[in-house]
């Protein structure tokens, strides 16, 4: 798991299971929080504001991973449904939202 710091421009890898896993679990709270902070309007000022006190770029680090959400959404999407199937839920969605 890489741990970076931005005052000295250095990563640092820490190569356990236990850090890939505790990693993976971090981001996912980090992306429930956002998805909320997103939902009530206040992402953008709680991402800049920890940017800057923690020195690190949180809102570069939560855009990246809703790009990556999304490639990983639609590959599965693909895997698993055919166009036809994907228009219909497209439809569905849109009658529901």
């Amino acid at each position: 798991m890489p741990c970076y710091d931005n005052r000295d421009q250095k990563v640092v890898y820490i190569a356990s299971d236990k850090a890939t896993e505790r990693e993976k679990h971090l981001e996912a709270m980090l992306c429930a929080v956002f998805n909320e902070l997103e939902r009530i309007g206040i992402a953008h000022a709680v991402a800049g504001s920890a940017s800057r006190s923690g020195l690190i770029d949180v809102i570069g680090f939560y855009s990246q991973h809703k790009k990556d959400d999304k490639t990983r959404l639609i590959t599965d999407i693909h895997k698993r449904y055919s166009l036809d199937e994907i228009e219909l839920i497209k439809q569905m969605l849109n009658e529901i939202y």
